[in-house]
């Protein structure tokens, strides 16, 4: 069983690591440089940030895709 961890820095430069497949929400907010992603995951609320982890950021809306079969961009 493969699972699906991200890790990703927000606006204070802390590194944050969590389980993709313990989310319960995803949600986009698409605005260029400011848009991000919030994953509702255990009760509590990850934002990733375009601006601040472009990689994870993508690694989300990657895997986002590729579970759901959704597209955002």
């Amino acid at each position: 069983m493969t699972t699906h961890w991200i890790s990703y820095k927000n606006s204070e430069n802390v590194t944050i690591i969590f389980n993709l497949e313990r989310a319960a929400r995803f949600r986009h907010y698409d605005s260029g440089n400011e848009s991000y992603v919030e994953v509702l995951a255990e009760g509590e609320a990850h934002s990733i940030l375009l601006s601040t982890d472009p990689g994870a950021y993508q690694d989300v809306l990657d895997y986002i895709k590729r579970t759901t079969g959704y597209e955002l961009t």
